[in-house]
């Protein structure tokens, strides 16, 4: 796999390159996509092999499901889940049960407020 193809002009919040064509705003890691291999199939996403939301080379990129991109994203060690600990769970919903609020808790933990809710709700980490 080669170097990241960057794109260098508008990106949106989270970092994926954006530009307008045919009168539309696109991701550009997606139009490069559809340019090249044809519509993208409901249900699938344009995925990063490189994890570069701004790279649009295309052999960087591959076609998955959102529960494909969860399973990328534990294997390299870059989901929240990840990286977290039954130790530290336990101190999260101590943490909000003694009030402090979750996008607090998450900053402490350096996770996003939805993992802390998720983790609250034991919708993950259920047996921790």
């Amino acid at each position: 796999m080669g170097p990241c193809v960057v794109w260098l002009g508008e990106k949106t919040s989270k970092g994926y390159g954006r530009t307008k064509f045919g009168g539309k705003k696109h991701r550009v890691h997606r139009l490069m996509w559809e340019l090249t291999n044809g519509p993208i199939s409901p249900g699938l996403s344009v995925l990063h092999k490189c994890d570069n939301p701004s790279c649009f080379r295309l052999d960087h990129l591959f076609l998955g499901t959102d529960a494909d991109n969860v399973r990328d994203c534990i294997a390299k060690g870059r989901h929240a889940t990840a990286r977290l600990t039954e130790d530290t769970v336990q101190e999260i919903r101590l943490a909000t049960s003694r009030g402090f609020r979750q996008s607090v808790v998450a900053k402490w933990f350096g996770v996003d407020r939805t993992t802390v809710r998720d983790i609250v709700r034991r919708k993950t980490w259920r047996d921790a």
